[in-house]
């Protein structure tokens, strides 16, 4: 990103109207905290400067992380640094060990934002990768290891292919379009786990063949994990005025894709936001080579994700909804609240060329014409409106009617209680 803001620049960008309180403000140490507002809610920030990290830093940062712990306030961090000084040694280390343990027991409690402004590297990437969201433009470096290190040029640890290994969620042009869009983020999110996230002024959008595009208030998509598992897509926007996550999944879910998917549901999950996924799948990807590497653990992690999140979940058949794929995402009783299926959408324990070969094998040795039989399995067996009436699906809707269904469907389950038993968590197949 651009080196042209100073830190109090970077703070002015961050809170609103650019009013902040600074912390420890007379402690020189390479790194500016400071408290206010942001996108109308309380916030905590630090921005270091460039310099190497120290002990003395480490406690500037951990006290805002303290601090954000008692008042269940969202923290941004802004990374930029040369490093830990290594003139202090182990000390420094030892104060990234306070750091990784605060920033952890914060994790799920209060939204966490990393800005990559610079450099961070090694334990300070550790540290930036524990957060919900990370957002890195052109100038930022990201790695554990120095790409040096392993013959690599900077290009290695920069925005591109980090958002392409799926370690940063946003990427942007410039660093005051990192900020705003940390701003934005903030908008979309409740101040902690316990706090309802804020309502949305919206417009009503305008009709379109993308039912994505035609379901959420105009401008409210952020867009995660763009370059990443592109076979779905996630967002955090608001659907009249009410923030949630939105995905969508078309065509076959490779492992990427999987685990994006489980990230976006957990953050979602773990602040309350309604999780509306739109499902278009054959199924999870077919070959050898997922096979033999192990995709059915990532698949798996999908289905825990989903399954062990008790925010509201709707989900809408738009296209087909396979096989493991339909249980995972639109299965009542592994996911959804509340499915829908858009008029013409196939529902379907296996493909349908699959199903028909079982299913009308005495028709097609008899000489009938394949193609007409799979169209004929989608229009009968298959269809939305069997599968509503199995109860598999709520209703069977048209595209004009999607909005207006989730906007209701979240209304009813915005009181949504869900008990757990008791235990420490899951064994996700990670």
């Amino acid at each position: 990103m651009s080196d042209t803001m100073t830190a109090a620049a970077r703070l002015e960008r961050l809170f609103d109207n650019g009013v902040f309180t600074l912390l420890d403000a007379r402690v020189e140490a390479g790194v500016t905290t400071a408290f206010g507002e942001a996108a109308g809610s309380p916030c905590y920030a630090f921005v270091q400067t460039g310099e190497a990290v120290t002990e003395t830093q480490g406690a500037k940062i951990r006290r805002v992380f303290q601090l954000a712990m008692k008042t269940g306030a969202p923290v941004v961090g802004m990374y930029d640094s040369k490093g830990a000084k290594l003139s202090e040694g182990q000390a420094v280390l030892n104060a990234f060990g306070d750091l990784l343990l605060e920033a952890n027991r914060l994790s799920g409690m209060v939204p966490q934002i990393s800005v990559i402004m610079g450099t961070c590297g090694g334990c300070a990437a550790l540290l930036a990768q524990t957060a919900d969201l990370t957002i890195m433009g052109p100038g930022g470096e990201l790695f554990v290891t120095p790409p040096f290190n392993l013959g690599k040029t900077a290009a290695f640890s920069g925005s591109a292919s980090n958002a392409k290994a799926g370690a940063v969620q946003i990427t942007v042009g410039s660093e005051e379009e990192g900020i705003d869009a940390a701003r934005k983020a903030l908008s979309l999110l409740p101040s902690n786990n316990l706090s309802a996230a804020p309502h949305c002024e919206f417009s009503e959008p305008e009709l379109t063949e993308d039912l994505l595009a035609s379901a959420v208030d105009p401008g409210s998509e952020l867009e995660l994990y763009e370059a990443f598992g592109q076979a779905a897509t996630t967002a955090l926007a608001s659907i009249g005025g009410v923030p949630c996550g939105v995905a969508g999944v078309k065509g076959a879910l490779n492992r990427e894709s999987c685990v994006k998917l489980a990230r976006f549901v957990r953050l979602c999950d773990a602040f309350s936001l309604p999780v509306v996924t739109l499902v278009d799948s054959e199924g999870f990807e077919a070959s050898s080579e997922a096979e033999a590497t192990g995709a059915v653990r990532e698949a798996a992690m999908l289905t825990n994700a989903y399954g062990e999140a008790t925010t509201a979940k709707i989900s809408v058949v738009t296209g087909k909804a396979v096989g493991p794929v339909y249980v995972a995402l639109a299965g009542r009783g592994a996911n959804a609240d509340c499915v829908f299926a858009i008029e013409g959408s196939v529902i379907s324990p296996l493909p349908t060329a699959a199903a028909v070969s079982v299913l009308f094998d005495e028709r097609i040795a008899a000489g009938e014409d394949r193609a007409a039989l799979e169209a004929e399995y989608d229009a009968t067996i298959a269809s939305a409106a069997a599968a509503a009436e199995a109860g598999v699906v709520d209703d069977v809707i048209v595209p004009q009617d999607l909005r207006a269904r989730l906007i209701a469907a979240m209304e009813m389950l915005s009181g949504k209680r869900v008990s757990t038993v008791a235990k420490k968590h899951s064994n996700m197949p990670l």
